[in-house]
């Protein structure tokens, strides 16, 4: 790690900075700062770190770069917080969009707190206020002679859940056990409909998804998975 002080280009990334702070408020700059390190490592310029290590806003650059990787386009939503949502790429099925969480820790495994980030993030994309405040409902047409099925609540635009982890952070892949989401984190995600798996199982994916049949494969199962992804 570079000690402050010690970094040969520090006097001029200071000025640099000073020069923007008449126009620029503390949270322009550093959106700005941000904007040109993912350009830097998307371009190969700029190195995220060892994979196991990595957390923040460098973990959040590597899983963007990854799917970008397999052609899914991602962008970070204008009225919620969560990391990006991934469009459904052209003619995939199935056609809900990925909201994707991802974060970083110590421990083995996430806890429900930040599953439930994830949830809030799904239920407002999927308009699921505005089907409980306009009572949005399916009403499909009677079959002859039968009466009217009684009409089920649907979500106006369904989102698909994927939360993405990397922990214990430090420790290798080979090295981090087999089991980890625990029994209530499980059972949370399988009530959501929520895809939950680990960077490494992720970067697998990713490698092996070298023809579109393969890549279709992959957008199936993480649509399908109720729980914890499944490695390739």
């Amino acid at each position: 790690m570079i000690e402050l002080g010690t970094m040969p280009a520090e006097d001029d990334l200071r000025a640099a900075l000073n020069a923007l702070t008449a126009t620029h408020s503390y949270q322009d700059i550093l959106d700005l700062a941000d904007r040109i390190l993912d350009e830097l490592a998307e371009s190969g310029a700029l190195a995220l770190g060892p994979d196991h290590r990595l957390g923040g806003r460098g973990l959040e650059t590597r899983v963007r770069l990854l799917f970008a990787q397999l052609g899914w386009s991602g962008s970070k939503p204008s009225t919620i917080d969560a990391d990006f949502v991934v469009t459904v790429p052209s003619g995939f099925q199935p056609d809900r969009p990925l909201v994707i969480e991802v974060k970083s820790g110590k421990g083995v495994a996430p806890d429900r707190n930040n599953l439930r980030q994830l949830d809030d993030w799904v239920f407002e994309l999927s308009g699921e206020d505005a089907a409980r405040k306009r009572n949005i409902v399916a009403a499909p047409a009677p079959s002859r002679g039968q009466l009217s099925p009684v009409a089920a609540r649907v979500h106006p635009n369904p989102h698909k859940g994927v939360f993405i982890y990397n922990g214990p952070l430090g420790t290798e892949f080979t090295q981090r056990p087999s089991t980890w989401l625990g029994p209530n984190e499980i059972a949370f995600a399988g009530k959501r409909n929520f895809c939950v798996l680990r960077l490494e199982t992720l970067i697998a994916w990713v490698l092996v998804c070298v023809t579109d049949e393969k890549r279709r494969e992959f957008w199936k199962a993480i649509q399908d998975t109720a729980g914890i992804l499944r490695d390739p």
